[in-house]
């Protein structure tokens, strides 16, 4: 029975007593499906214009989740006097009196501190109560998620089942209005944890694209550099682009590659760097290159794969913090560079279709239309910059890539313990998905991979945070339509289910392919150890099949299930009871 349930948490298997997991994404549609927990009337803001509309509360076995709205965009960590006031223990005779509840936390938004007060009183910052929030840009709506098993001087912070919660803002406006606040009992006990998603080798004709913040020149720093070596031979990525790389070259990035990573069989390594801090490494060739505005980190390179494809991608790092002037500046110069390529004539111009991606660290921190100029192509400064463009060849904007943590809905990239700003999502994803694909990607950090796959992929679990403050992200990309990539790919094939779980001395596994394929299956333990091998390849042809895999003896537990082609690879959980 243990190891079903076990399998369950896994895996992920759907029941009707199994809620939705809230995402702190900056994203409302999951909140959007839930009830209001209170309502407070419109027009009662105070002079700050924070007027309170309804309050939302969530949690599953780890986190507590709370969102509202504020009337007016602002920024949730800077300027405000908004106030979180949470009855931890549900005894208003304790904590700290306000709204008619005892608060053991009170947080304010705007100080980007807090208050804890269990046995005595003490001043907290977002890493002490793993505080999250969502969105990073002005907003009239947030999120925030709160970790349940805080434990403040020995004494944990959520002690009951229940809590009672207020807001306030200084300027006026309170939610309840009723003294005594609102309250919430946890149902946390059915609702399971995200299952892991495993970092799997690229499909067949993707291409692996990478984007890092390497800190200060991360990347030349011999502390780091091991952390660095061992995140970048386990994502092995085709396009590298790296920032804050300001007073290293490109050559001595390209010597550091070099020497940890091998590119794939006939192909080598290349370096540019065409500002003062992003470089790109990749072993594409590069047809050309541009700086988009001499001021600023916006480089564009034209890219050529081994199936001839084209692909026009961007490596941006915007100016951070409170220079929102020079950021939209850097947006709208974005849409300008994309027109002109769309454009016959002009400084430069790609072949209709070509796909466009633009990655790197944009600092949105500021205002929302910094934001809705990158993804919709609408320029502020229209007089400077020339007319709006709309960033996709079907007339539509960007696709953002919404990638998330590998055992969470989390999509924060940027975390900091030392800053008093909690994280937050800093790097971005932009493609044009009328002609691209996403087949996998990921905000990589080891310490949400399990020790298993950690062992599996060479990497330890504090790789990524002592590389740099940013977490790097990947993405698969594979091109739409093409008759060069179906010439090298032979063989499209996926695997759905694997049964039964536990298994004993068999299991099945689900396999559709567009093609005839050889597959070979192994067995690997936790650390990532090869413990059984199907004795020869198995033939699948085209279509949906079911193959039987025979079992050795085995000991009770948790394993993952191998399957590849040769070329591309897939793996599954296994328990085997």
């Amino acid at each position: 029975m243990r190891l079903a349930i076990f399998f369950l948490l896994l895996t992920g298997i759907s029941s009707s007593s199994v809620a939705q997991q809230i995402a702190i994404d900056g994203r409302f549609a999951d909140w959007d499906s839930l009830g209001v927990l209170a309502s407070d009337p419109t027009g009662d803001a105070g002079l700050s214009g924070v007027d309170f509309t309804s309050l939302q509360v969530d949690d599953d076995v780890e986190w507590l989740y709370v969102s509202f709205d504020t009337g007016i965009d602002l920024l949730l960590q800077d300027g405000n006097g908004i106030r979180l006031a949470i009855d931890t223990d549900v005894n208003s005779s304790t904590g700290t009196r306000t709204q008619g509840i005892g608060a053991e936390l009170i947080w304010i938004f705007g100080d980007r501190q807090g208050t804890v007060r269990l046995a005595g009183s003490m001043q907290v910052q977002h890493d002490d109560i793993r505080l999250i929030t969502a969105p990073s840009m002005t907003s009239s709506r947030f999120e925030i998620a709160l970790r349940r098993g805080t434990v403040i001087n020995g004494q944990p912070l959520f002690p009951s089942d229940s809590i009672r919660i207020a807001l306030t803002d200084d300027a006026g406006d309170v939610l309840p209005n009723a003294s005594g606040g609102v309250g919430y009992a946890f149902r946390g006990s059915g609702v399971m944890p995200v299952v892991e998603r495993l970092i799997r080798t690229p499909d067949a004709g993707s291409l692996r694209l990478l984007t890092w913040n390497t800190l200060f020149n991360g990347l030349l720093e011999a502390p780091r550099q091991p952390a660095y070596t061992r995140m970048l031979r386990a994502l092995r990525p085709d396009i590298m682009c790296f920032q804050e790389c300001f007073d290293i070259s490109a050559a001595d990035v390209l010597a550091f590659i070099q020497s940890v990573l091998d590119p794939p069989a006939g192909r080598s390594w290349r370096a540019l760097k065409r500002d003062a801090g992003n470089i790109l490494v990749t072993h594409l060739e590069v047809d050309d290159s541009w700086l988009l505005q001499s001021e600023y980190r916006e480089s564009a390179y034209l890219l050529r794969t081994p199936a001839d494809e084209l692909l026009l991608l961007l490596n941006c790092h915007f100016r951070c913090c409170t220079a929102d002037n020079h950021r939209q500046r850097e947006a709208d110069g974005v849409i300008r560079f994309l027109r002109d390529a769309k454009t016959p004539g002009g400084t430069v111009t790609v072949p209709e279709g070509t796909p466009f991606v633009l990655v790197g660290d944009l600092n949105l921190v500021g205002e929302y239309q910094q934001y809705t100029t990158l993804l919709t192509g609408d320029i502020a400064n229209n007089a400077a910059f020339g007319a709006d463009e709309a960033p996709d060849w079907d007339g539509g904007p960007w696709t953002e890539l919404e990638a998330r943590h590998p055992s969470s809905l989390f999509n924060f990239t940027w975390d900091d313990s030392e800053s008093s700003y909690s994280p937050g999502k800093l790097d971005y994803m932009l493609y044009t998905a009328s002609v691209l694909d996403v087949t996998q990607d990921m905000v990589v950090d080891p310490r949400e991979i399990s020790a298993g796959q950690r062992m599996r992929l060479g990497i330890e679990i504090n790789d990524a945070a002592l590389a740099s403050d940013h977490l790097p992200r990947f993405a698969d990309l594979r091109w739409k339509w093409t008759n060069a990539v179906e010439a090298i790919v032979p063989s499209a094939w996926h695997v759905g289910a694997v049964y039964p779980q536990p298994a004993h001395r068999q299991v099945t596994v689900e396999i559709s392919t567009d093609h005839p394929v050889a597959l070979r299956f192994a067995l690997h333990d936790l650390l990532g150890r090869r413990i059984a091998l199907s004795p020869a390849e198995t033939a699948a042809r085209a279509g949906s099949q079911r193959r039987e895999i025979p079992l050795p003896e085995l000991h009770p537990g948790m394993y993952f299930l191998l399957i590849t082609d040769g070329t591309s690879t897939d793996y599954r959980p296994l328990v085997v009871d």
